[in-house]
């Protein structure tokens, strides 16, 4: 399962995926978020979070249509700060991959093991940057 939600005051987008994450629910949840373009100017940063006993199948094309989603997405986030909470090896390098085909987008981005230090790194990015 995948779910997103707005967090710090629509600020931010949480994305939490357990149990089995398939790439089209992450494929649908980022149409969803695009459909709420409207409150995206707020966004600054996303935390995206693969749980510990989450297992993953997701293609290595459905990476690619998320990255061209996230591409779509810059349009109105033109400044995002994205950290990826990605506790197992196979869900690691899923995101690795993401973060190569989403380089172009212009994001800060950056894969961790733990939400510990993925959130201390948004709260240093955000001060860095000034949201």
């Amino acid at each position: 399962m995948y779910t997103w939600r707005y967090v710090a005051d629509s600020r931010g987008i949480e994305l939490l995926g357990t149990g089995v994450v398939q790439g089209s629910e992450i494929l649908e949840a980022n149409r969803q978020i695009i459909d709420e373009r409207e409150r995206l100017g707020e966004v600054r940063f996303a935390l995206v979070v693969f749980e510990a006993s989450a297992s993953v199948d997701v293609t290595t094309t459905e990476v690619r249509d998320i990255a061209e989603q996230d591409r779509l997405m810059k349009e109105w986030i033109p400044r995002c700060t994205v950290a990826v909470v990605a506790r197992q090896d196979i869900q690691f390098g899923l995101a690795r991959m993401w973060e190569s085909y989403v380089s172009r987008v212009g994001w800060r981005t950056s894969v961790f093991r733990s939400r510990i230090e993925a959130e201390q790194w948004l709260a240093r990015t955000e001060l860095e940057v000034g949201f």
